[in-house]
């Protein structure tokens, strides 16, 4: 039983994993569509809208 549980964790995040990487080719193709932050106070400020 634990050796299915393994797989499956393995499997998921796994998964998890990849669609986050996707996520940041994305990022990096067209960093215009994204908001960033040169400081902190400016991501404060947008946290408390």
């Amino acid at each position: 039983m634990k050796k299915i549980v393994k797989k499956i964790k393995r499997y998921f995040f796994n998964r998890k994993l990849q669609s986050a990487l996707k996520e940041v080719e994305k990022m990096e193709k067209h960093p215009e569509r994204y908001k960033g932050y040169h400081n902190l106070e400016e991501l404060m400020k947008d946290l408390e809208k």
